[in-house]
C-alpha cells in the first residue's frame, strides 16, 4: 500500500467518523408535538369556559435530550369559579388526541387564596408542554337577577353570552316570555316569573296588563296568577314587579302564597316597599323565600352600575353571598360584560338564585 492509498484510506475513514457523529449527534426537533399538544389542551380548556386568547402567562424555552429537541411551552390560565378542576382532571384523562404525547403525573396544590392543576405531557422522555389551572378559592356568591323579560329578544344572545349562571325574571302574556322562558332553560338558566303587582300612587305607574290589585277578588287573584305562570314555562319562583302596595298586604301576599305552595315554587321579594310583609307571611305559608339586596340599574349610567356592583360585592364579601338584581338592558348587560371576569378573578363565584335558598329553612306548614 503506497502513500496516496493510505492517504485516501485515512480521509475517507475521517469523513465516515465525522457524518456518523453527525448522525448520532443530530437532534431530531420535536416541537410540531408541542405546538399539538397546546392546540388539543386549549380545546379542552375551552370547553370549560376558559378564555385561550388571554393567557395568565406564557413561556417558552429550549429543551433537549440524546437525538432530540423540542421548544417547550408553559401557559397559564385561570379556571371560572362556575367551572370543575375535578370534571376538567377527568377531560384530559380520558382524551387520547395527545398521542404519542403522554401525559405526566397530574398535581394538584392549593394555596390560602387559590387551586391549582399542574398537567405536564413528555414525549421520549422531554418535557414538550406544561399546563397550569389556577381557581381562586371562593370568598362568596352573587345570583343576578335579570327583570323585565318579555316585550323583546333584542338583548336575549348578549346576555346568553355573559358564560355565568343567570336568573330571568320573565313578565308574563307578552309576545316573547315563552320563547325568552324556553330558551333560557334550555341554555342551563333559570327562570322565574316576575309578577305585576299594584304599587303605592298606580296612577303614577305605566303598568302592565293584569297587574294585581289589592282590591281585586281572591277568585281573580288567582286567575291571573294561573294564567301568567301558564305562559312562562319551566318555572323555579316568583318575583314581584313593582309592587309596593300588594308586597304590604296579607291578603294578596296569602293568595300568591298558595299558589306557590301548589307550585313548588319559591318567591324572591324584590323589596321594592320597607313595609314588605313577605317574611311573615312566607313563614307563615311555610314557603321558601329570599330578598333582594341590590338594585344596580336604576340609573341608566355606566358608572352607577359599575358602583352598585362594589355594593353588591362589598356585601357578599361580609355575607357570603348577595342578590342583585338589573334589567334586560344592553347598558346593564355591556357593564356585567366588562365587570364580571373581574369579580370572578377576585374569587367571587355567580350562581343561580336556587342556590342562595339553602339558608331559608322555614317551618312546615301547619
Amino acid at each position: 500500500m503506497n502513500t496516496k492509498q493510505l492517504s485516501s484510506i485515512i480521509t475517507f475513514g475521517v469523513i465516515a467518523l465525522i457524518a456518523i457523529t453527525v448522525f448520532i449527534l443530530r437532534k431530531t426537533d420535536y416541537s410540531y408535538l408541542t405546538n399539538e399538544c397546546d392546540k388539543i389542551a386549549s380545546d379542552i380548556i375551552r370547553e370549560h369556559e376558559v378564555n385561550t386568547e388571554t393567557p395568565l402567562r406564557t413561556t417558552h424555552k429550549s429543551v433537549s435530550g440524546l437525538r432530540k429537541k423540542a421548544q417547550s411551552i408553559e401557559k397559564e390560565f385561570l379556571l371560572p369559579q362556575r367551572q370543575s378542576l375535578p370534571e376538567i382532571k377527568k377531560s384530559f384523562i380520558s382524551s387520547t388526541a395527545f398521542k404519542p404525547v403522554r401525559l405526566g403525573k397530574i398535581q394538584k396544590k392549593q394555596t390560602k387564596k387559590e387551586h391549582l392543576l399542574i398537567l405536564d405531557f413528555f414525549y421520549k422522555g422531554l418535557k414538550l408542554y406544561r399546563l397550569i389551572l389556577r381557581q381562586k378559592i371562593v370568598l362568596a356568591d352573587i345570583a343576578l337577577v335579570i327583570d323585565d323579560w318579555g316585550y323583546s329578544n333584542k338583548v336575549l344572545r348578549k346576555s346568553l353570552s355573559l358564560g355565568i349562571p343567570l336568573t330571568y325574571a320573565v313578565l308574563p302574556c307578552l309576545p316573547y316570555s315563552t320563547r325568552i322562558a324556553q330558551i333560557a332553560s334550555d341554555s342551563g338558566h333559570e327562570v322565574i316569573l316576575h309578577l305585576p303587582l299594584e304599587p303605592h300612587n298606580a296612577q303614577k305607574h305605566p303598568l302592565e296588563k293584569n297587574t294585581i290589585f289589592t282590591s281585586m277578588s281572591k277568585e281573580k287573584i288567582e286567575s291571573i296568577i294561573k294564567d301568567a305562570m301558564a305562559s312562562v314555562p319551566n318555572l323555579k319562583g316568583i318575583n314581584n314587579h313593582m309592587g309596593s302596595k300588594a308586597t304590604e298586604s296579607e291578603y294578596v301576599l296569602n293568595i300568591l302564597f298558595d299558589q306557590i305552595k301548589k307550585n313548588s315554587l319559591y318567591f324572591l321579594d324584590s323589596c321594592t316597599s320597607n313595609k314588605t310583609l313577605v317574611t311573615q307571611a312566607a313563614l307563615q305559608k311555610g314557603i321558601s323565600f329570599i330578598r333582594r339586596d341590590v338594585f344596580i340599574d336604576n340609573v341608566s349610567s355606566k358608572d352607577y352600575i359599575k358602583g352598585q356592583l362594589l355594593i353588591a360585592k362589598n356585601i357578599a364579601a361580609e355575607k357570603g353571598k348577595v342578590i342583585a338584581i338589573g334589567h334586560a338592558k344592553d347598558l346593564t348587560l355591556d357593564t356585567l360584560q366588562e365587570i364580571i371576569p373581574e369579580l370572578e378573578r377576585e374569587g367571587f363565584r355567580f350562581v343561580l338564585l336556587s342556590a342562595l335558598l339553602n339558608d331559608i329553612k322555614p317551618p312546615a306548614a301547619e
